[in-house]
């Protein structure tokens, strides 16, 4: 199990290992505001494998000054926290009818 994984919540719910696919039932969902370890995951791709010692942003295109952060510089950054309502596009799939390719996401 990747790191990425051990960091899940036992109350989620595995839907595939590769890609990590995993939720929670909304009828657990009690609060306003989900926990991060409770809130679903979604990947279409395995989860890379990234060395933070290394790991750089690229900034580029329609920015006034292209350029590249690291880890470090990125967390320095100002924060802003909102509450926002955030939906997994899958939701309720495996009820739609005629039944429709992917992963069926059934919460």
């Amino acid at each position: 199990m990747s790191s990425n994984q051990s960091r899940l919540s036992d109350d989620l719910t595995g839907m595939s290992q590769n890609p990590l696919v995993a939720g929670i039932s909304l009828g657990s969902l009690e609060d306003l505001v989900t926990p991060a370890e409770t809130f679903f995951v979604r990947n279409h791709f395995p989860i890379p494998q990234l060395e933070a010692s290394n790991w750089s942003l690229s900034v580029g295109g329609e920015v006034e000054r292209p350029g590249s952060l690291n880890l470090d510089a990125l967390k320095q950054m100002p924060r802003k926290e909102l509450l926002v309502l955030m939906e997994c596009a899958g939701n309720s799939r495996a009820s739609v009818q005629p039944p429709i390719e992917g992963l069926l996401w059934d919460s």
